[in-house]
């Protein structure tokens, strides 16, 4: 019985010396690699449509504004001195204005424009925007019209906010 316990370990002990002896022998590469890392500059708008209608004014006086505040934004950037302009798809009727007021991410240089009148054309909002990510940050629209606007049907007007490069 002895002589053949011998045999085996003689060729498990040949296997493992041969596989050792793989393992000594294996080999490496390389690899190049092309990486980069791209502007990224989003801002995203929650809450449903905004629905505001001036309905009077107390005698004596003009019309009374109406505002809404329940929709935020947010946003993300790895860029430096950027801003959020805001624009309207068209013209407001004459004689009614809206305006919007973003609440400035809290960050050193950032500042809000406070309320500004929509137009279409793009108007600074919210400067000073440096390498962040904010979100619930607040915006507020205000619906305000002169007595000389006269009855204005319902109207719709698209709102854009962009973020682009500019303090």
């Amino acid at each position: 019985m002895r002589k053949s316990f011998v045999p085996v370990f003689a060729v498990l002990f040949a296997v493992m010396l041969a596989g050792v002896a793989m393992a000594a022998d294996s080999s490496s590469d390389t690899q190049a690699l092309v990486l980069k890392v791209n502007a990224i500059s989003e801002l995203a708008i929650t809450g449903s449509t905004v629905t505001m209608t001036v309905v009077g004014a107390p005698a004596g006086s003009g019309l009374t504004a109406v505002d809404d505040s329940t929709t935020k934004y947010a946003v993300t950037t790895n860029g430096t001195g950027m801003k959020i302009t805001g624009v309207l798809d068209s013209a407001m009727p004459t004689d009614t204005t809206l305006t919007i007021a973003l609440a400035a991410p809290t960050l050193e240089g950032c500042s809000s424009a406070g309320p500004v009148s929509l137009s279409d054309t793009a108007a600074d909002l919210v400067t000073g925007i440096t390498t962040l990510s904010a979100s619930d940050l607040g915006i507020t629209y205000e619906l305000g019209a002169l007595l000389t606007a006269g009855p204005v049907g319902t109207f719709d007007r698209t709102v854009t906010l962009t973020m682009v490069a500019g303090s």
